[in-house]
């Protein structure tokens, strides 16, 4: 068997071709198109653009070969992650969705502060405030969304026993709790949602879903081979090991940016183990320990950024590596 042998010309050649891949992808690509049905605007120069998300049927969860399959933790075969479980959903009303993450700028814009780890140092040609707001528990989601509601001139959507509606002050940042063990904790976690309301408020999970699929059956938005990750998803192969600005990997069919990667992103439900009947509008458990996160990040590999996996963490948890986005009627 003839071996071939490569001149040192060669590999220099083979080494300047993949340093440009390397570089490639890790830019933003600025060839997508945007495409936006609503902009809010929050104030002081500061937008939120968002797509009207159409009601349907689809297919909640991925029952995919175990070979197939990540998990963080190790797992007897047997224990097959619940985000597997399929079971047809129908979502009667649509909504408006945010284009992508809320924003550093955004956050800034309407709670005064911003609590975000990456608040310094964004990758070369990138805009900081454009970053996604992270480092904010669930509970900072739900305040955002009712404090943008009131100064918008909406219903909020979340009622706390105790705490105005009318009020936008009070669901400032300094006003959430922070821990677990905050006094406060049992009035937040009793949250309820008035699912009528016009105001803005965080997706069901399966509204994500639904919108995160954009009509799809496979793993991700964009089919199902995992080396296409690095064109529509900000994950740690590409992002330099942070956040980087929304909008800069290709969006979904339905024109909305970073449903794979980047940060992960609150949702409403508590992490319950769903079933298999079919479900109408479903809005998950009525009570659990864990507020269910959707998305994958920059920190993870993009097999967690599948469309239908899920995992969970404690409502008061903060990490550098959760964000969020709204929805509204």
């Amino acid at each position: 068997m003839m071996i071939k042998q490569w001149t040192l010309r060669q590999v220099a050649i083979a080494a300047i071709a993949l340093a440009a891949f390397m570089l490639v992808s890790c830019q933003r690509d600025s060839t997508v198109d945007s495409v936006v049905d609503m902009t809010v605007d929050i104030g002081g120069g500061i937008t939120m653009d968002m797509v009207w998300i159409a009601p349907g049927t689809f297919t909640m969860g991925h029952d995919l070969p175990w070979v197939h399959t990540y998990t963080p933790f190790t797992m007897r075969r047997d224990d097959r992650p619940d985000w597997m479980t399929e079971r047809q959903v129908t979502l009667t009303r649509g909504f408006y969705m945010g284009i992508h993450e809320v924003t550093q700028e955004q956050f800034q814009a309407v709670m005064g502060y911003n609590p975000s780890r990456f608040s310094t140092n964004p990758a070369p040609g990138e805009t900081q405030a454009r970053r996604p707001v992270e480092t904010v528990s669930w509970y900072h989601a739900i305040a955002f969304a009712n404090r943008l509601s009131i100064l918008q001139g909406l219903e909020p959507v979340y009622t706390i026993a105790g705490i105005s509606n009318t009020d936008a002050d009070v669901w400032l940042f300094e006003n959430v709790p922070t821990a677990w063990d905050d006094p406060r904790y049992d009035a937040w976690n009793a949250v309820t949602a008035n699912w009528d309301a016009n105001g803005f408020r965080l997706p069901t999970e399966a509204e994500w879903e639904h919108a995160a699929r954009a009509g799809t059956t496979t793993q991700w938005s964009f089919g199902n081979n995992v080396a296409n990750s690095g064109r529509h998803a900000w994950y740690h192969r590409n992002s330099d090991m942070m956040t980087r600005e929304v909008g800069g990997r290709r969006p979904n069919p339905w024109g909305l940016y970073d449903m794979h990667g980047n940060v992960w992103e609150w949702v409403w439900d508590w992490s319950g183990a769903p079933g298999t009947d079919p479900e109408t509008d479903p809005t998950g458990a009525v009570a659990g320990v864990n507020r269910v996160v959707r998305g994958g990040g920059w920190h993870n590999p993009s097999v967690l950024a599948r469309s239908a996996f899920r995992y969970g963490f404690n409502p008061s948890d903060r990490s550098e590596n959760i964000g969020f986005r709204l929805v509204r009627p």
